[in-house]
């Protein structure tokens, strides 16, 4: 359950990202600089599964997990790993090529499905498991995905059709989009159990990767380190 958009080029990207949660699941850990891997770079952990939904290198690369619905789920064995692994590829491999050619050689039939987003020179790849079988599919520069656990055929179709309504706006405006007919169908959205609990802003330019968390109450925390060749 959750919403991405982004622009990149050959030069840096920009990504905003809302990440939509039962309400009664603990808030991230704070956003900070991690050294204690192959690459650097910066995230916010999810305190119950350790992991992360996204992770921005100090090279510039982004990886990034949604949870998938698929209509038909297919079955996946006990003791599933968590997604939140996945966007820890970019804390072992620098460029978006490197984490791609991970993710391809990694064993996914230990997650429910999802979606792996890898941001990096100018383009988006995005892996989509359905619990059975990988695709890999190229985005454009400048783009919008969104998912949704709760009525999924309906509420995308309505996100992306308010998606090509401010698509030509800047990426904070898509992201806090409250209009919908009912608030479950919102990007920024709001249901009795869940809702969009943080979001997440990326900046990349030629000398600095960022990330801001503003959580639902307004709190902003803001990380960085210089990036690197």
């Amino acid at each position: 359950m959750c919403s991405v958009a982004w622009t990149e080029s050959s030069a840096g990207c920009e990504i905003r990202f809302n990440r939509d949660e039962q309400w009664t699941r603990p808030p991230s850990l704070d956003p900070k600089k991690e050294t204690a891997h192959p690459v650097t770079g910066l995230c916010a952990r999810d305190p119950l599964g350790g992991g992360t939904w996204l992770f921005a290198n100090e090279c510039g690369s982004v990886a990034a997990v949604m949870n998938a619905y698929p209509i038909a789920h297919p079955t996946v064995k006990a003791g599933s790993a968590s997604r939140g692994e996945l966007p820890l590829f970019a804390s072992l491999h620098r460029t978006a090529g490197e984490i791609a050619a991970a993710a391809e050689r990694h064993d996914w039939t230990v997650y429910h499905p999802c979606h792996l987003l890898i941001w990096g020179g100018g383009e988006l790849r995005l892996y989509s498991w359905d619990g059975s079988s990988l695709e890999h599919r190229y985005e454009e520069s400048r783009g919008f995905l969104t998912t949704s656990s709760f009525r999924p055929r309906q509420v995308m179709a309505a996100r992306m059709a308010r998606y090509e309504i401010l698509k030509e706006r800047d990426l904070s405006t898509i992201l806090d989009d409250q209009i919908a007919e009912v608030p479950a169908e919102a990007i920024y959205m709001s249901r009795d159990d869940a809702g969009t609990v943080s979001q997440s802003h990326v900046l990349i330019d030629a000398t600095t990767v960022s990330l801001t968390v503003r959580r639902r109450g307004g709190e902003r925390l803001t990380v960085s380190c210089p990036r690197r060749a």
